[in-house]
């Protein structure tokens, strides 16, 4: 059974979104627990944390999007 290209580019789409996800928690809550210079590190860490996923959550919604555009040209 071959599998859909689309469905394997979401599936892999979701699983760096949810490694990212845990690694910008994982960030949060070593935010609270900081202070000063480090505090500052950890904050612009969970920035660019956050700024990978949105360019995960970007990626995938232009994928669905380019996807759907050919699906609907080819009916």
């Amino acid at each position: 059974m071959d599998s859909d290209p689309g469905t394997e580019l979401f599936a892999s789409h979701e699983s760096d979104f949810q490694l990212v996800k845990a690694d910008f928690a994982q960030k949060l809550d070593q935010i609270d627990e900081l202070a000063g210079e480090p505090r500052k590190a950890a904050v612009s860490a969970a920035q660019r944390a956050l700024d990978e996923a949105d360019e995960i959550a970007r990626s995938s919604l232009c994928s669905a999007n380019s996807r759907s555009h050919r699906c609907r040209s080819r009916s």
